[in-house]
């Protein structure tokens, strides 16, 4: 990864939880992060993942409704 600027990094961040994610953009901010993107609806994933295309996503596996990885599935 020559040449790769970390802090330019998408970061998708998926939890149920306003605090949880208040909490680790603030976290990840102050490392330097600048483009992070969240969700509190596991529904808003799919449409996330194309419109964002993220280096990595934090993913709460175990929201009310439908999991994470349920939101993440191709539909059947």
């Amino acid at each position: 990864m020559d040449g790769f600027e970390f802090e330019l990094a998408k970061i998708l961040i998926v939890d149920d939880q306003e605090y949880n994610i208040s909490l680790l953009e603030r976290i990840l901010g102050r490392a330097g992060f600048k483009k992070l993107y969240s969700t509190m609806d596991p529904h808003q994933i799919k449409q996330l993942l194309i419109e964002v295309d993220p280096d990595i996503v934090l993913l709460d596996l175990h929201m009310p409704g439908m999991d994470a990885f349920a939101g993440t599935k191709a539909d059947t």
